[in-house]
């Protein structure tokens, strides 16, 4: 059988999933979405807080405020946050406020570094929230007059703490109809939404911020916006986060009762799901890579064969219209379903495509950082808006908020997927070259690799003297395959080429003047993913030295913090031969790996913190000078 009969046939299979799924989700949403009975007189209903984050919304406000107050239900509140806008959205807010004393109106604090704007705006109008019940939506949104009553009895009725539901999507231009039939991936091609209110997993997860209804107690119980202050994708950070922390939530349907225009235009749509896309998929490259293989095996890849045998004259069906017969059904049920028009039901297979490319886009905008400017901010998927179109651009953290960085703390290691991707290829570049030209030069040998197993799966430090100026690429081609950080003091990265270059190969920063400052917590991060994290203990360069200097305390303080070993590797320098006579200045290099030592046993063996890591750090020294004393004394 030929490998394309076998990509063929595996992409039926997958097809016959979405159909089977898709099939499913209609079924369910179309069961679990009706109108529940009248309940409670009003004065038992539970209070609703609407959360309205706005920014620029001056074409589209009124229409959503209008539609809001006609609500039927008769106990709630419009808490709207104006964040920052420049346009004429805080005269609009203002006028609506003082017409019906329901609209609450917050002006926005400036964006701190570290939040995505729409998180920071919903997390100030929540202080100001009164509801038991919170329903945040968008500004593009319009809801007909039952909405909310509907939301309320719908979860009351399923006991769930959590609702979000798909609305109904308006589309004004052919490039929306190519484009926003996207956001139905996920309930066509992989989740089956019965299981999320049946499995306590976050993985079964789904929501959309155009509507969302909380139990207010459930969301201050996970430490409201704070949890999620972060991300570019707050609806899913909350449904995940919630279902997390043992709350139940749903998704239903509710294009009945909310409509929306996300986006006006093709463009708009790219740039509005690209700002996004990577952090749906909880910014990892190896779900991007599964979402594109699934996209090319079971869509493209069949349509591309259809389209070639066609063009060659083949049979009217034959295998690789199979699975294009089946997709069309697929992608018609969910968009009939969904009320799109049938043209976007033709078009899948630009859908897709565009979708594939906009998806590589959002990896390599937000995840390197570069961000995706959306309302006047850059959006990356790290750290959510980093700046401001109308003030200076600042630096953000990188870090999430548990390692403690903030604006004013330098940036030590950047964690970003796709940042971690292209410094791993530039690493294994590297080392190669650094492998073949220190055994080269030196004759590189490692003696006692072995005692690495010795912290296998638990943090550790590693510690050299520093004697050449390529000793730390030496020490990771000594450890490799496991990767190490490596410290480096804090004026090299101000060289131009050099301070990138070696921030890529694991370098970060050791500020001069209070060398912990701002390290302590990002090493947490660091010894979590598994990697090495090595200091030179001297703190600068003796060339070619056979002493061993004083050591710093520095890192003998951390591994009491962190309660992470510390691991010599002790570099001896040897003569070397040439033809059997040694070379003027030649030498060799021997690593040699020593067992780790546990601050635990100095802290037990010393009252005070201090004296344990002074003896730390003179046992590590004592037992690095024996062993150069040793491997010299064989040479006699």
């Amino acid at each position: 059988m030929h490998s394309p009969d076998l990509v063929l046939r595996l992409a039926i299979l997958l097809n016959l999933y979405f159909l089977f799924l898709t099939y499913s989700n209609i079924r369910y949403l179309r069961r679990y979405s009706r109108p529940s009975p009248a309940e409670a007189p009003s004065d038992e209903l539970p209070k609703v807080s609407v959360i309205l984050p706005v920014r620029n919304e001056e074409r589209r406000l009124r229409e959503c405020l209008d539609s809001l107050l006609t609500q039927s239900y008769p106990l709630f509140e419009i808490v709207a946050i104006d964040d920052n806008s420049i346009d004429s959205t805080p005269e609009i807010l203002a006028e609506y406020a003082q017409r019906d004393r329901r609209v609450v109106v917050v002006k926005g604090e400036p964006l701190p570094a570290g939040w995505s704007g729409k998180s920071f705006a919903c997390h100030q109008g929540i202080r100001f929230a009164s509801g038991e019940y919170l329903l945040f939506t968008d500004a593009d949104t319009r809801h007909g007059p039952e909405s909310l009553d509907w939301a309320v009895r719908t979860i009351r009725k399923t006991g769930a703490d959590f609702l979000s539901a798909y609305v109904r999507q308006r589309l004004g231009s052919v490039g929306e109809l190519l484009f926003v039939p996207t956001i139905y991936v996920m309930t066509a091609l992989l989740l089956p939404l019965g299981l999320i209110p049946r499995r306590n997993s976050s993985l079964f997860s789904f929501a959309i911020g155009q509507f969302m209804l909380c139990r207010s107690d459930a969301l201050r119980a996970i430490g409201d916006y704070e949890r999620f202050r972060g991300s570019v994708v707050d609806d899913i950070a909350m449904a995940r986060e919630l279902k997390g922390a043992g709350f139940r939530t749903i998704f239903l349907d509710a294009q009945g009762y909310v409509s929306c225009r996300m986006y006006s235009g093709l463009r708009t749509a790219m740039r509005g799901v690209g700002k996004s896309l990577f952090g749906a998929i909880n910014s990892s490259l190896i779900l991007l890579g599964a979402l594109m293989c699934l996209i090319l095996i079971a869509i493209e890849y069949p349509f591309y064969s259809t389209m070639t045998g066609v063009l060659a004259g083949s049979p009217l069906i034959a295998l690789h219209d199979v699975p294009v017969l089946l997709f069309l059904l697929v992608w018609f049920l969910k968009l009939h379903d969904r009320k799109v028009p049938a043209l976007a039901v033709v078009l899948y297979p630009f859908t897709f495509f565009l979708l594939m490319l906009v998806a590589l886009y959002s990896a390599a905008m937000t995840g390197l950082g570069i961000g995706i400017e959306w309302k006047g901010r850059l959006v990356t998927a790290g750290s959510g808006a980093l700046s401001d179109g109308h003030a200076q651009l600042r630096e953000a953290s990188v870090s999430s908020p548990p390692l403690g960085l903030t604006a004013e703390e330098p940036r030590i290691v950047d964690f970003r997927p796709l940042y971690r991707l292209v410094a791993d290829a530039v690493f294994l570049v590297t080392l190669l070259l650094v492998f073949v030209a220190t055994k080269l030069l030196f004759d590189v040998t490692v003696e006692g690799r072995e005692r690495l197993k010795g912290v296998s799966g638990r943090p550790a430090f590693l510690v050299s003297n520093h004697l050449l100026y390529l000793d730390g690429a030496m020490v990771a081609c000594a450890i490799f395959p496991r990767r190490t950080f490596f410290s480096a003091l804090e004026r090299t990265f101000s060289m131009p080429f050099v301070g990138r270059y070696i921030r890529l190969l694991g370098a970060f920063p050791l500020p001069e003047h209070d060398p912990l400052r701002g390290i302590a917590q990002p090493l947490e991060r660091m010894l979590a993913m598994g990697w090495f994290v090595h200091f030179f203990p001297e703190g600068e360069l003796h060339l070619r030295s056979e002493e061993i200097h004083e050591f710093k305390l520095g890192v003998f303080l951390l591994a009491t913090m962190h309660d992470a070993a510390i691991v010599p590797l002790t570099f001896v320098l040897l003569p070397r031969p040439l033809l059997g006579r040694l070379i003027p200045r030649a030498i060799k290099v021997k690593i040699v790996v020593q067992d780790p030592i546990e601050p635990r046993d100095f802290l037990a063996r010393h009252e005070r913190r201090s004296a344990a890591i002074r003896a730390m750090a003179e046992e590590t020294r004592s037992s690095m000078l024996r062993v150069i004393a040793s491997q010299r004394a064989g040479l006699a």
